[in-house]
């Protein structure tokens, strides 16, 4: 049966465009899909470092927010303490700065924030970190 004013190049040209969207709109979806569910994790993820001692064995596992106290129970005493000259403290817009204190366990710094709680942990040697030689 032929319909009136329509050919079958035109019908399976129509079919494949609706096809084609189809696809796009789906391959879309699921990359919109996917990008949410990454950056729902990447946003609630709670920054966590491993920390190891100078021999390389794991030691512990030190997690951003932590106190001074909650770093020493998990980790034992630091190898070494020292200071970051000048942080900024007290929120984002705060001018507030101050002196904050790092401790080294084996080839990893603690950094601190004003509030006395980690902010980061970065590789030994840091440029921004006085540490005094034995």
């Amino acid at each position: 049966m032929r319909f009136k004013g329509y050919s079958e190049a035109s019908m399976n040209t129509e079919d494949n465009r609706l096809i084609s969207v189809r696809l796009w709109w789906s391959i879309a979806a699921v990359i919109a899909t996917l990008l949410g569910v990454f950056g729902g994790f990447w946003w609630n993820h709670e920054r966590m470092w491993t920390l190891s001692a100078r021999d390389g064995r794991p030691l512990c596992r030190v997690q951003e927010g932590w106190t001074e106290q909650e770093v020493s129970v998990h980790c034992g005493a630091p190898s070494g303490r020292g200071t970051q000259p000048k942080v900024p403290g007290g929120g984002p817009f705060s001018l507030q700065m101050c002196s904050a204190p790092g401790d080294v366990y084996g080839t990893k710094v603690v950094f601190y924030g004003c509030d006395r709680k980690v902010t980061t942990v970065e590789q030994m040697p840091t440029g921004d970190f006085i540490y005094p030689s034995d």
